[in-house]
């Protein structure tokens, strides 16, 4: 069935509030604007990051905004980029995106690389993040390896996910 041409601008606009979600998340952790950051996030949002350790679940704006808060202070300059988005039915869509990630800390050096799984719901007219899962390829420093002093990564594990 061909689209109408209010069908196809209707469709071109989501696809392009969703592409610009990546780029506003990258542009908050650059400035570090957590609370901004937290707002890209459904109410019931997720942050999930998949390394070769584990993962780790951060649930609920209240969550994000204690992880992030302490995450940022990493310095990391996240460069985002090959953004493809996939519409769904009902204001939902899905998405990918690749990542190249920086450290301002060490003369922006690489300190790691992976990619994003996105899952996106429209709330109230505006494309938030859902779920956003994160795939570690490499991470030398950053959130996915914050540990307490004299905690084990396992115990650092088990403390990130108590939030």
């Amino acid at each position: 069935m061909k689209k109408t041409t209010e069908e196809l601008v209707a469709e071109m606009l989501d696809r392009e509030a969703i592409r610009e979600l990546p780029s506003r998340y990258c542009d908050c952790v650059w400035r570090g604007d957590v609370d901004a950051l937290i707002q890209l996030f459904t109410d019931d949002g997720a942050f999930v990051i998949k390394t070769i350790e584990g993962e780790t679940r951060v649930q609920g704006r209240a969550a994000l905004l204690d992880f992030y808060r302490v995450g940022l202070k990493h310095q990391q300059r996240p460069y985002i980029h090959n953004v493809v988005v996939d519409l769904k039915p009902k204001g939902r869509a899905s998405g990918r995106a690749y990542l190249d990630l920086r450290s301002a800390r060490h003369n922006f050096e690489l300190m790691g690389a992976g990619h994003y799984a996105d899952e996106y719901r429209k709330v109230r007219g505006k494309w938030l993040f859902e779920t956003r899962y994160f795939t570690a390829v490499r991470i030398d420093e950053g959130p996915g390896s914050v540990k307490p002093p004299g905690a084990s990564a396992s115990a650092a594990r088990r403390a990130r996910r108590a939030h």
